[in-house]
C-alpha cells in the first residue's frame, strides 16, 4: 500500500465505518456472555474438558441466522418481535411469550447479580454488527471452556456450579492473578448483562401493550417501561438476597 495515493486512506475510512456499526450488537454479544454462561461454560470445560468445543462451533452459524432473522424483521417493520408476532397470532400466544420472557430474563438477573455479589466478597443493530457480536461471544465461551478444562479439570476439579465458584477454583490452581482477572470478568459482564436483559424485557412488554418504550424518554413519558425495567431488576435482586438459587 507504500506508495499508492488514496489506498491508506479508503483502509482507515473503512476500519472506521466498521468500528462505528459496532453498537447495540457488541454490547449484547458481550452481554451473552454473563456470569450464568459463564458458569456453563466452566462446568463444560471442567467437567468434559475440550468434547463439547464442537458444539459452540456449530451453533453459532445457527444464532447469527436467528439475530440476522430478528434484525432484518425490525428493519423492514420498523417494530419489535412482540409487536409482530403479536399481529400474526392470537393476543393471548403472544401474552404468554412475552410472559416467558419476561420470567426468563428475571431469572437471568438473579443468577447474574448474585454471581456478581459473590465475586465481589473476596475483595451482559446493524447486520454486519450482529455477526460479529455472535463470534465474539463464540470466542469468549471458548477460551472459558479451554481454560477451564486445561486447569480446573486437570486438577480433577470438576463440580463447578456457579461462575463464582470456578473463580474461587482457579485460585490456587492458576494463582491470585488468574482468579482477579476472571472474577472481574465476571462483575464486568454481569453489570452490562443486566440492563440489557432488563431493557429488553420492557420493550417487549411496552410493545405488547403499546406504551412508549424509550431511554429517549422520561419517566413520566415511558411509566410502565421504566417500571418493568426496575421490577425486573428488583425481583432478581431479591432472589439474589434470599438465596433463591435461579441457575
Amino acid at each position: 500500500m507504500v506508495g499508492v495515493p488514496g489506498v491508506s486512506t479508503l483502509v482507515t475510512q473503512n476500519a472506521k465505518d466498521f468500528v462505528n456499526r459496532l453498537g447495540p450488537g457488541l454490547i449484547t454479544g458481550a452481554a451473552d456472555d454473563d456470569p450464568s454462561g459463564i458458569a456453563t461454560y466452566s462446568q463444560a470445560g471442567s467437567q468434559f474438558r475440550f468434547s463439547l468445543v464442537w458444539t459452540l462451533l456449530l451453533t453459532t452459524p445457527l444464532m447469527i441466522g436467528i439475530q440476522m432473522l430478528s434484525a432484518r424483521i425490525g428493519w423492514v417493520t420498523g417494530e419489535g418481535l412482540a409487536a409482530n408476532i403479536n399481529k400474526q397470532f392470537p393476543r393471548w400466544l403472544t401474552k404468554s411469550l412475552v410472559g416467558l420472557l419476561v420470567v426468563a430474563n428475571t431469572i437471568n438477573i438473579a443468577a447474574d447479580i448474585g454471581a456478581i455479589n459473590e465475586s465481589l466478597q473476596p475483595w451482559q443493530f446493524s447486520l454486519k454488527d450482529t455477526s460479529v457480536k455472535e463470534y465474539a461471544a463464540m470466542v469468549v465461551a471458548l477460551c472459558i471452556v479451554i481454560a477451564t478444562a486445561v486447569t480446573l479439570n486437570e486438577q480433577g476439579i470438576t463440580n463447578i456450579q456457579t461462575s463464582s465458584q470456578a473463580a474461587e477454583a482457579l485460585r490456587p490452581v492458576a494463582g491470585e492473578f488468574a482468579f482477579l482477572i476472571f472474577a472481574l470478568g465476571i462483575i464486568g459482564t454481569g453489570l452490562l448483562a443486566v440492563p440489557v436483559l432488563a431493557g429488553s424485557a420492557a420493550y417487549a412488554v411496552s410493545e405488547l401493550y403499546g406504551w412508549k418504550a424509550s431511554l429517549s424518554h422520561g419517566f413520566r413519558e415511558a411509566r410502565g417501561f421504566y417500571l418493568i425495567i426496575i421490577a425486573a431488576t428488583g425481583i432478581g435482586t431479591l432472589m439474589g438476597y434470599f438465596e433463591v438459587d435461579p441457575i
